[in-house]
């Protein structure tokens, strides 16, 4: 049997480390097809993805935003599309959305 004790102190006034906590990000699928005259996306979403009045955004492989998207209401099983708000999505980008908490 192993029994493991200690303890930890702080000084007044000095902070103890940040908790971490989970991502705010839910990937909820990708970009397969984009239309940039109509500023338009194509996305694939994942099984079970909600995007219901959630916020969702495209970054790329390096998790760098490349757009912001609104959903525009036209979906077919699994493929929803969607406006570009702002930037430029690729094909490949994945799609996250806030998480509602």
């Amino acid at each position: 049997m192993l029994l493991f004790t200690g303890c930890a102190t702080h000084n007044a006034g000095e902070q103890a480390d940040p908790v971490l906590s989970a991502s705010a990000l839910e990937s909820v699928g990708h970009v397969v097809w984009v239309d940039t005259a109509e500023e338009t996306a194509v996305i694939r979403l994942e099984r079970g993805a909600s995007i219901s009045g959630r916020t969702l955004t495209a970054r790329n492989r390096a998790d760098i935003e490349t757009a912001r998207l609104q959903p525009s209401g036209a979906r077919q099983g699994n493929t929803l599309g969607a406006r570009i708000v702002e930037g430029l999505p690729n094909q490949g980008d994945e799609v996250v959305a806030t998480r509602d908490d």
